[in-house]
């Protein structure tokens, strides 16, 4: 898949990756890393750094898709207007 893409796509891509991990790079956040593992390590940040923006990603995608081009959302079957289903909430929704 990233085979197929240009060159300056892909350098583009990780250029915007590696700008949004040093970013990320708060003390805070590690804190919180720390506090929802049970434990944190250095590498154990950067995964969880990777995971969190790999997570707005597919958020920011999904969001696109809900809302469409009309800019109205269509209603996902389980979710209430107290909050999101379940399916929504643990990531299954949108498989």
């Amino acid at each position: 898949m990233l085979a197929e893409r240009p060159a300056q796509e892909i350098v583009a891509a990780a250029r915007a990756v590696h700008a949004l991990m040093s970013r990320s790079y708060l003390g805070l956040l590690w804190a919180a890393a720390y506090l929802i593992s049970g434990g944190c390590s250095d590498d154990g940040f950067d995964y969880f750094r990777g995971l969190a923006l790999a997570g707005w990603v597919v958020m920011a995608e999904s969001m696109t898709q809900e809302f469409g081009q009309a800019g109205s959302p269509t209603r996902k079957a389980g979710a209430t207007a107290a909050g999101p289903s379940r399916a929504a909430r643990d990531g299954t929704a949108y498989q």
